[in-house]
């Protein structure tokens, strides 16, 4: 009988493993997609170049533009890397906008489920740009950025409206940022640099790598010790993990491919 119990249990598994597919889906859009976030099973957001913001209330089978313009009515220079759906009504978008000759920080928010947008630059002229936005609930969240090749880190503790952004690498481009609760977190950049917080944020403890040439577009944790980082070197995609909080870091084996821009663990 045992016998039988784990033979049936290994068509099942395997039959899961053989239906599993996955769908394309068509935003209707020649734009890059950069960053995708959902709330649910049914309910998300897009976002890419060339002013792109789109959500969906059915899955992804459709996609409905926002009524975000920036301030210019069909304006189409606002590059947008990053989407956090904090809940149905409040989304946060950061990316940058080409001004000029060069590309200027840019965010935009909506406490109104994209009926309705306001954004900002965060400084004017000066080039830069932000990279990802994350939220642990609905007040408190982050972003990262980089401004004139210096690393800066955004923070609220009370929701979409009410950023602060302050400087704290020099010489560092950052990518991503993720934090597991209100106080610890970690940012990857360029360089092979991770960087770790344990008071939201607000001083960072360089970690090391073992890598210097690497960018890691994408940091992510699923417990205080456990976690990963991805990238690439020269277009060939990179992966490496931690099991004791990001003090020491291994690289995991993967074939050859082109670079890594994200990735997400359930468990």
């Amino acid at each position: 009988m045992k016998h039988l119990f784990l033979l049936v249990s290994f068509i099942l598994m395997t039959s899961t493993w053989a239906t599993a597919q996955w769908f394309a889906l068509d935003p209707q859009t020649d734009s890059h997609l950069f960053s995708v976030h959902f709330i649910d099973n049914n309910t998300g957001w897009i976002c890419g170049n060339n002013n792109l913001i789109k959500q969906t209330a059915d899955g992804g089978d459709t996609w409905e533009e926002t009524s975000f313009h920036g301030g210019t009515s069909g304006s189409s220079d606002f590059n947008w890397y990053s989407i956090f759906a904090v809940n149905e009504t409040d989304i946060y978008a950061s990316g940058n906008k080409f001004n000029w000759d060069r590309y200027q920080f840019n965010y935009a928010y909506t406490t109104s489920g994209g009926s309705s947008w306001d954004w900002q630059s965060s400084w004017g002229n000066q080039a830069g740009s932000w990279r990802e936005v994350f939220f642990i609930d609905d007040q408190h969240g982050w972003k990262v950025g980089s401004r004139s090749g210096n690393g800066w880190v955004g923070h609220t503790t009370t929701g979409v409206e009410n950023f602060n952004s302050s400087r704290v690498f020099d010489d560092q481009g950052l990518k991503s940022i993720h934090f597991i609760d209100q106080d610890m977190g970690w940012v990857s950049g360029t360089d092979g640099f991770i960087a770790k917080s344990t008071d939201a944020g607000d001083t960072w403890t360089e970690l090391q790598t073992g890598l210097a040439q690497e960018d890691l577009n994408k940091i992510f944790f699923i417990n205080s010790m456990v976690g990963w980082a991805v990238g690439d070197e020269d277009d060939i995609g990179i992966i490496i993990k931690t099991t004791d909080g990001g003090t020491s870091w291994s690289t995991v084996n993967i074939p050859p491919m082109m670079e890594l821009n994200g990735l997400y663990f359930i468990n």
